[in-house]
């Protein structure tokens, strides 16, 4: 074998990586890198709510959390608290998220937050899970995450130019734009962050006892074994941040169905963690001045909530978001832990 053929081979290899890498960071399919000739293809609430915040009025309520706390009208909260409120929540959202956001939208975009609302998600604080890669890769974001966050957010970006699942994505961007079409958009955000049109086949997952529902969610508790001790020093140093500016935070644990609540406590270990969460929750009250309202709500009933108003096992409908606020914004006691 000619000495010049492993050199051409190695060259070639090369050359192909970098084409790929060329490929995938012009079109941008996941929204990782700056370039925006193309819309990105996979839908993103953290790209979405960022670029809201980024055009809206400064807020004096921000709510955080995932999904599960997007059906909290930012109009239903300025009406009981008479502040403006924006909805940033994003999907599957962790503590990390929560942190980020309130710091973006406090420290980049300097709004004069006086509230926060945060949908505490059981599963926020997974101890076997990593940050969201949607996360990872929104640098609006990831400017605001721990360091070590932040090497790993950067080593996903770098490490997804060469791979196929992006290709593969980039490849599907490229089909749209030559049919002269957009991506679909999941949901639809108004300018204040609250969702003016839901996606059916995403959100309406069949109802409270929706089977592919419950096995999506027992799935998203494997190997959950205790509230992750990073998650929860991330929580204080929110908490800590919102103590120094005088914030106040309104916390509730976002419900789960019966049905739901029922798979996990059989088959994971949702009334363990659950306590572990209620407990942490009331510590960290005693030490926080900021967080003035804790609502356990995973039963639903507990703000006087239907537990048959659920898109799947975790999704409320628009009347059940409501007795959340109202649960948040008592009127007639003062601020306590429910």
């Amino acid at each position: 074998m000619s000495p010049r053929a492993p050199r051409a081979f190695f060259a070639t290899v090369v050359a192909c990586l970098v084409a790929l890498a060329t490929l995938n960071a012009i079109v941008n399919p996941l929204g990782y890198y700056p370039t925006r000739r193309f819309p990105p293809l996979v839908w993103s609430s953290r790209r979405l709510k960022l670029d809201l915040a980024e055009r809206a009025a400064p807020a004096q309520v921000v709510v955080l959390g995932s999904s599960r706390a997007m059906k909290l009208a930012p109009s239903s909260i300025a009406a009981r608290s008479g502040l403006g409120a924006f909805n940033a929540a994003v999907d599957s959202a962790r503590v990390e998220d929560w942190l980020a956001l309130y710091r973006f939208v406090t420290e980049r975009r300097a709004w004069p937050v006086r509230e926060v609302v945060i949908g505490v998600d059981v599963e926020a604080f997974h101890d076997h899970l990593e940050p969201d890669p949607r996360l990872l890769g929104e640098a609006r974001l990831r400017a605001f995450l721990p360091v070590s966050m932040r090497v790993d957010g950067v080593g996903h970006i770098l490490a997804a130019l060469f791979s196929f699942d992006q290709t593969r994505h980039a490849i599907a961007s490229l089909r749209l734009a030559l049919a002269g079409a957009r991506p679909r958009e999941e949901t639809e955000f108004g300018a204040d962050g609250g969702i003016v049109r839901d996606a059916a086949d995403v959100i309406d997952g069949g109802g409270p006892d929706s089977e592919p529902s419950l096995a999506e969610y027992e799935n998203r508790f494997a190997g959950y074994q205790h509230l992750d001790p990073r998650r929860l020093a991330l929580f204080e140093e929110l908490l800590a941040a919102a103590d120094a500016r005088g914030v106040t935070v309104r916390a509730f644990v976002t419900p789960l169905s019966d049905a739901l609540r029922a798979r996990l406590a059989k088959t994971r270990r949702l009334e363990a963690l659950h306590a572990e969460l209620t407990a942490a929750l009331a510590a960290a009250r005693a030490r926080h001045p900021s967080l003035r309202v804790v609502v356990d709500a995973l039963d639903v009933r507990a703000v006087g909530g239907d537990p048959r108003a659920f898109y799947d096992g975790a999704h409320v409908r628009a009347g059940n978001a409501e007795r959340l606020i109202d649960a948040l914004y008592p009127t007639v006691r003062g601020d306590a832990v429910q």
